[in-house]
């Protein structure tokens, strides 16, 4: 009687749609690790193009490729560098998003000018760029953060909503009820 041993195929002649096939079937962890030794320079050079940070970048192509475990197995995909490339950018945009939104923007940056602040909400008091300062640092943090992006960053109220998390009711809120503080603020300490 002879006995034949299934010799395991070398993966590393296969295709990328072969190896995203396999792995879709039984969930062959070496399809990803080829899928890894081709791709991660590529993508660690994406994520430095736009991370701008050696570590930051490194940290991302791990990330990304932890995500593909999970990934691969939802999504049909035909042309994988291409649609790993987009993987990337758009894991390096949501990164930069985040350190954005939490980013503590100085005041420094705007004059009372380009604050859009409407009229009704200022006058008849002149105030300086360092009182108008301290009175957004003493509002809420939500109110804060809502009142920054809309007036310095000039952020519409839906994408105020994305960056921080919060309903667009509440992102209307909170700028309605801090420009009502600032004003109630800058008349009680800086009023004329």
């Amino acid at each position: 009687m002879r006995y034949f041993i299934r010799k395991k195929p070398d993966l590393h002649q296969e295709s990328d749609v072969a190896l995203l096939s396999r792995y879709k079937k039984n969930g062959d962890p070496e399809c990803i690790g080829l899928l890894y030794e081709r791709y991660a320079q590529l993508i660690y050079a994406v994520c430095l193009k736009y991370l701008k940070d050696e570590e930051e970048s490194k940290d991302a192509v791990s990330k990304i490729f932890e995500k593909l475990f999970i990934d691969l197995k939802k999504y049909e995909i035909g042309l994988f560098k291409q649609w790993l490339h987009q993987v990337a950018k758009f894991h390096c945009l949501t990164i930069l998003e985040k350190k954005k939104k939490n980013r503590i923007l100085p005041l420094e940056e705007a004059s009372l000018s380009n604050l859009n602040l409407p009229e009704e909400d200022l006058t008849p008091y002149n105030f300086t760029i360092e009182q108008l300062a301290e009175a957004i640092n003493d509002l809420e943090e939500q109110q804060k953060t809502c009142i920054r992006l809309f007036y310095l960053k000039k952020k519409q109220y839906a994408s105020i909503a994305e960056i921080t998390g919060y309903s667009l009711m509440q992102v209307k809120s909170y700028i309605q009820n801090g420009k009502r503080n600032l004003r109630i603020y800058l008349t009680r300490h800086h009023g004329k």
